[in-house]
């Protein structure tokens, strides 16, 4: 095998063969300069480790990228509901408060109205007794109108002279009034 550059061919190292195997040496034809076989010279308990692997590929990351973009949107999310929920926690206060204003204002309304049926039934009562008097009044304005005439057919009786309507003007007086 010949390089482009005419340089010598890299070495070759004998492959290391398990402990319960003895090594042989392995020759591989490169041309170029002589390759100069190596027997190796330690026992299979004193075999030297062999050499450490090549390093691992990078992981890819993708995991972690995702994990991340997951992770910011759950604390994006949180904090939106946790704003939220502090708005309507505050609203609801607030209608609260409203509410039980309202509730205070219709109990006094409540108490308003009931003084005021109290009211009106007391002045319905009033008007009924001040009617009563009233038709009483007219009552009584009427049978003092009789009386007033009896009296006063009684005085003309007695004035002219005439017993028969005197008796007469006497009995109504004394009925009517």
């Amino acid at each position: 095998m010949t390089y482009p550059n005419d340089e010598p061919a890299p070495a070759t190292f004998p492959v290391l063969e398990p402990y319960d195997r003895p090594v042989e040496p392995t020759y591989e034809v490169v041309a170029g300069p002589p390759v100069i076989p190596v027997q190796s010279q330690f026992t299979p308990e004193q075999q030297p480790a062999p050499a450490p692997l090549a390093p691992a590929p990078a992981r890819k990351k993708t995991a972690v990228v995702v994990l991340s973009v997951v992770t910011v949107l759950l604390f994006g999310a949180g904090t939106a509901f946790g704003i939220l929920y502090s708005n309507e926690k505050s609203r609801n206060d607030s209608l609260t408060s409203q509410l039980s204003d309202k509730e205070n204002e219709l109990k006094d309304s409540a108490k308003n109205l009931q003084n005021s049926k109290d009211d009106l039934g007391k002045a319905k009562d009033a008007v009924k007794r001040a009617e009563d008097a009233q038709k009483k009044a007219e009552g009584d304005a009427s049978l003092s109108v009789q009386c007033r005439d009896a009296a006063r057919a009684l005085r003309e009786a007695a004035i002219g002279d005439n017993e028969a309507k005197g008796d007469e003007a006497f009995r109504n007086l004394f009925i009517v009034c």
